[in-house]
């Protein structure tokens, strides 16, 4: 019992408990504030179904220079053919030529394209559009319809459909939930600060190279010795908290998110959306918190999961520890299997058939990688 109370009181498994607190109450807001409101309608599963059943093939340009679209779409004001205005770019670094073939829902192609795609007839120019990397312009080449499909096929069309619809809904209403919540918050990131989190990361994955041999990566965020960066000032300011520079490399941590290190400059604008992400989940956390969602059954049965796994964790370090185990590491090996054999482990087979079925990214929630840890029910349970 003393051993299961100091693993209860060890700061990592502590960190680690409340780090899983606040993902799965952003996980009971999102399924609460925003599931709800995206279930598609008949009209609008009827009409991905009529595009699904179309192929498009369409040529595309693409460029993250503003100037460029703009002088895309004089050229194609003064009268100019897609393929005159793709001869004109022939070669320039900064654009982007691509031929795509895809039915709707295809997770392969961003959405925006696919919506201007379906919108524009067989031979026509596109207006100039926004795309998450930069801007575009599309003309369709060819569409085909699929007339040789059955009841059946219609009706798993229909559920696959529905699902993809309500999967982007939720990501809409997300965006908009996150933008209103954030709306009237001040938060500053403090450049004194964030300059020193960077050096420090830069410098800490120098080390990395020298001493794993390659990987440019942050590995690890502890520094023996660290006498050139002040991580006590101020990194991120907001009306109900600060954070400095130990705070965001134990947010680093928490998040398990390595920073592409290669250099300041590589570090900066990735350290700056992950913190801003970061913030962003400070205060939906904090709003389900406001609205009682903590001791929601869903947010429970995943503390208790979750803190039985840390425990697990812990537990396996003591044993690696502990001078009976060093001699014979099969012993380790060994004690572990007994455990499992003894757990009560069940599959969340709905789960997965549904991730199977949808072929889109469902594990993503808020619209950021970085949520993924507990973006839907455990696939496993013990």
């Amino acid at each position: 019992m003393g051993q299961i109370n100091d693993l209860h009181q060890n700061e990592d498994y502590y960190n680690r408990i409340s780090f899983t607190r606040r993902q799965a109450l952003i996980r009971e807001l999102y399924y609460l504030e925003i599931r709800g409101q995206s279930i598609p309608s008949q009209s609008e599963i009827e009409d991905a179904l009529q595009k699904s059943l179309q192929k498009l093939t369409i040529g595309i340009l693409l460029t993250q220079e503003h100037g460029i679209a703009n002088e895309w779409g004089k050229l194609k004001r003064a009268g100019r053919t897609y393929e005159e205005i793709k001869d004109v770019y022939d070669g320039n670094i900064y654009v982007q030529d691509s031929v795509l073939s895809f039915h709707w829902g295809d997770s392969n192609v961003p959405r925006e394209i696919q919506k201007i795609a379906y919108e524009t007839t067989v031979g026509e120019i596109s207006d100039i559009f926004e795309v998450p990397f930069g801007f575009g312009m599309l003309s369709v080449r060819k569409r085909i319809t699929d007339i040789f499909i059955n009841t059946y096929a219609h009706n798993q069309d229909r559920q696959v459909i529905s699902k993809i619809i309500q999967a982007r809904k939720e990501d809409i209403f997300a965006s908009v939930y996150t933008e209103k919540l954030l709306k009237n918050i001040k938060v500053e990131q403090i450049g004194s600060g964030f300059k020193e989190v960077s050096g420090y990361l830069a410098t800490r994955a120098k080390l990395n190279n020298e001493e794993e041999g390659g990987g440019r990566y942050v590995k690890d965020i502890e520094l023996q010795s660290n006498k050139l960066y002040d991580l006590s000032l101020v990194t991120i300011k907001s009306p109900d908290f600060e954070w400095n520079g130990y705070d965001v490399l134990s947010l680093l941590k928490q998040y398990n998110y390595s920073v592409d290190a290669d250099g300041i400059e590589s570090i900066n604008k990735p350290l700056s959306v992950f913190l801003k992400s970061v913030v962003r989940d400070h205060y939906l956390a904090e709003r389900a918190e406001h609205l009682g969602m903590a001791s929601a059954v869903r947010v429970r049965n995943d503390i208790e999961m979750w803190s039985r796994y840390y425990l697990y964790l812990e537990g396996v370090k003591q044993m690696i520890k502990d001078d009976k185990y060093k001699v014979e590491k099969r012993m380790i090996s060994e004690e572990i299997d007994k455990m499992r054999s003894r757990a009560n482990i069940v599959i969340n087979h709905e789960l997965v058939k549904t991730i199977t079925v949808t072929e889109i990214p469902m594990l993503v929630f808020w619209n950021t990688d970085i949520s993924k840890n507990l973006a839907v029910p455990p696939l496993i349970r013990f």
